[in-house]
This record gives C-alpha cells, sequence and structure tokens, in this order.
C-alpha cells in the first residue's frame, strides 16, 4: 500500500490508521496496543518510502517529480479547484515547479493564519462531493457511459423521454430522460446501494478484526479526502491506491445479496460435497500468498537489472524557439474527427465547446486550440528532457514514430501544445 501511494498519490492518512490497527490486533493482556507491533507496521511503512527513495535517487530524472497539492490545497480553501491557484496567482506560471509550491504554500499558511475556518469549510464541501453523483466516488464508472447518452436518445426516440411525474422528480438531478436515468442508475446509484449494504454487514460484525481493518481504512480516506478533492482526482485517479479498500464495502455489499439469493442451491450443494474434498478457499489464499510474495522478488530483480541510458540531447536547429525532445505516452492520444466514432475520436465541434472551461486557467491556449481542424490527433508526450509535458498535434495518420532510442524533435517556445501540422512545430 505504502508503494502504491508513492507511486500514485491519494490517501495518505491511511496508512497511520494501518498501523494503529497492527497494534490493537497484537496486543496482549488488557493492553488497548502493542507498541511493538505498531512500530514493526510503522517500519514496514517507512521501508516503502525509503525503497522509493532509493529508486528515484539511484534512477531518477533530477527535477521530475512534481506535485500539484499545494493548487489543490488553495482550491479547497478558496472555494474553487486547482486552477484557481493560477487564475488569483498567475505569477506561480513563470516559476519553476518546486518555487511555486512554496510560493503557494506561504499564500495558503497566511490565509489560514488569518481564517482557519476555511479549512472546515472546503473539508465539508470535499466530503459532499465524495458522497455525490457527479465527481463523487463511483464518477469514474460512467466516464465511457455518458458519452453515449446522445446516441442512446436518438435511437429510442420518441421512447427516450420520462413521464411527467418521473421527470419532474429526475430533473432536480439532472436526470431528463430514459438512458440518463439508466446510466445513472446501473453506474451511480447501484454502487452506493451495494457500499451501504456493505457497510452495513461489516458495522454487524464490528468484532471481526477485517471489518476493524476496512473501519481503520475508512477513517483514513475520509481524513483525506479534504486534502485529495474530488473535483481534482480525475474521475477518482487520484484514490486508484485505495480503490480496492473501497470497493471491498461494495464486495460485501453484493456478496451477502447473492448468498441470499442463492442460499439454497449453496445449501444443496455443500451437503452433497464429499467428505475430505479440496478446501477452495484454502487454494485461493495459498496462491494470493505465492504472488504476493514473488512481487517484491519481481521488482527487485527488475530494478537490479534495469540499465538508465543517459537523456537525449536535442541537437537540431530551430528557426522560433528552444529545440528539444518529446516521448509520445503509449495510450494517451485522442483524434479530432468531423463526428464522433468511439471513446479515441471525438466530434471536434463538441471539443471545442468544452475548450472554455478546459483551459480557463490557461486562457493563451484557447485560440491554438480551437484553430485545429478536424482530423488532427493529440498526443500526451514527456520531454526527454525533464522539462515537464505537453501535449503534441499532428495530422491524423501520419504515424508519430518513436522509441526509447528515436525520441522526435520539435521546437519549442511555451511547453503546452506543440503544433507539428507543419514540420517540427513550436510549441504554444
Amino acid at each position: 500500500l505504502t508503494l502504491a501511494l508513492v507511486a500514485r498519490a491519494g490517501c495518505f492518512f491511511v496508512l497511520p490508521f494501518v498501523v494503529l490497527w497492527v497494534g490493537w490486533l497484537c496486543r496482549c493482556d488488557h493492553r488497548r496496543l502493542s507498541l511493538r507491533a505498531s512500530a514493526g507496521a510503522g517500519a514496514a511503512v517507512g521501508l516503502g518510502f525509503a525503497f522509493n527513495w532509493a529508486v528515484l535517487h539511484a534512477f531518477g530524472v533530477p527535477g521530475s517529480a512534481f506535485s500539484n497539492f499545494p493548487m489543490s490545497l488553495y482550491g479547497v480553501i478558496s472555494g474553487g479547484d486547482w486552477t484557481t491557484a493560477y487564475a488569483d496567482h498567475p505569477e506561480i506560471r513563470a516559476m519553476p515547479e518546486a518555487q511555486a509550491a512554496q510560493r503557494l504554500l506561504s499564500v495558503i499558511l497566511a490565509r489560514l493564519h488569518e481564517d482557519p475556518w476555511l479549512l472546515v469549510e472546503g473539508s465539508f464541501r470535499a466530503w459532499a462531493a465524495f458522497l455525490g453523483f457527479k465527481v463523487g466516488q463511483f464518477s469514474f464508472l460512467r466516464a465511457g457511459a455518458l458519452a453515449q447518452i446522445p446516441e442512446m436518445t436518438r435511437v429510442l426516440v420518441p421512447w427516450a423521454q420520462l413521464p411527467t411525474g418521473l421527470a419532474r422528480i429526475t430533473g432536480a438531478l439532472g436526470v431528463h430522460d430514459w438512458p440518463t436515468l439508466v446510466v445513472v442508475g446501473t453506474y451511480s446509484l447501484t454502487p452506493w446501494l451495494l457500499f451501504a449494504a456493505g457497510a452495513a454487514v461489516a458495522a454487524a460484525d464490528a468484532r471481526n478484526p477485517r471489518n476493524r481493518l476496512l473501519a481503520a481504512c475508512w477513517a483514513g480516506i475520509v481524513a483525506s479526502i479534504p486534502f485529495v478533492p474530488p473535483w481534482d482526482a480525475d474521475l477518482m485517479r487520484a484514490y486508484a491506491a485505495t480503490l480496492p479498500l473501497q470497493f471491498v464495502l461494495c464486495g460485501l455489499g453484493a456478496s451477502r445479496a447473492v448468498a441470499w439469493l442463492t442460499a439454497p442451491v449453496a445449501r444443496r450443494r455443500v451437503e452433497g460435497r464429499p467428505a475430505g474434498s479440496a478446501d477452495p478457499i484454502a487454494a485461493r489464499t495459498i496462491a494470493l500468498a505465492t504472488v504476493a510474495a514473488l512481487l517484491p522478488v519481481l521488482l527487485v530483480f527488475k530494478v537490479a537489472t534495469w540499465n538508465a541510458a543517459p537523456d537525449p540531447v536535442a541537437t537540431h536547429a530551430c528557426a522560433a524557439g528552444r529545440p528539444h525532445l518529446v516521448l509520445p505516452i503509449a495510450g494517451a492520444e485522442i483524434t479530432l474527427a468531423d463526428r464522433r466514432e468511439g471513446l479515441f475520436r471525438l466530434d471536434v465541434a463538441g471539443f471545442k465547446r468544452s475548450l472554455p472551461l478546459l483551459l480557463k486557467s490557461f486562457p493563451e491556449l484557447f485560440r491554438p486550440f480551437m484553430a485545429l481542424p478536424p482530423g488532427t490527433t493529440l498526443t500526451a508526450v514527456r520531454y526527454a528532457d525533464g522539462f515537464g509535458y505537453g501535449v503534441l498535434a499532428h495530422p491524423a495518420g501520419g504515424a508519430v514514430r518513436s522509441g526509447p532510442d528515436r525520441p522526435i524533435p520539435v521546437c519549442v517556445d511555451s511547453p503546452l501544445l506543440i503544433d507539428m501540422s507543419h514540420g517540427p512545430g513550436a510549441g504554444r
């Protein structure tokens, strides 16, 4: 869990609560905690951070680590999101990332010193958002389904509209037709119902150590939510390390529902099973323990056998801008088409309608993005020299060929948008 959190920063407060749970589980006599067990668990957590530091120190690129935590926290106390920091303090755009983070942290501390209640208000706003449908815990489940609602509505016309009475009830939630109701019910309401059922099952057996572990993890998640606000979590991506823990309660609710529905059949199977047959739960436990034991060995082997290559140096000439080398990020690519075709070919008109919201903190990019014609492919790229990340715009079908030994040469003024329509391009 520690390695997962250092790989994808998220609900770090889960870790101290798990350490306390280990101390409670291993206590003896009438003590509330075993200090020795808690110290061992704390050392295991510290070992994860130490291993991450060692890998970054040995193989990482200096200055490549970046955290938008100060931006997110500023949004929490300001009533906005991470982009609010750039809107209120545009001077940080020109600063190096580390300096910008320090500048924002000093502003945050000064504001909290003047009015500590800002953090309390922001925390309640974050908790309410986590429990909501729009950017809440299960919002990522319906990300792809929402895009299909217009097509579903077109096919179902004239049967897509809800009855007047039902439409009045659901209208407050922004649901006005059957396709939207089906999507919201399937991907938002159903997971929350299963989650509530699982929480009830766990609470009913509160003395079970596994359920107490769940309670400890959830205490850490709830404490972390204000510092990982859902509106900045990018469809819960920031919660990736703890999503399995969050879905355990859904699994408990679903398994209890399935067990209740299939109880008569399961009873007959147990009665008919011959004595001495293998226990499937024991077999699964052994398999899981074997995989868990192999993972650290494979990780150490991979790190030990990996040869870090030196950063490539840009040698091409640029008429305007600075020469850089970029590497496309696998799977991070969309194409602007005349009409939407699936998840990765977007309607160019719809894409441009969303630009005012997407680029509200980067107004200088609005015109360059609006000028992109249909047939343009946008590819997320990483600068090979650790300069940061950007978006490469190039004609669809004109394959961007690259690899660790063949990065793409570009000419950059500003690193966020690199237009390759007419050659190596100039960043905008």
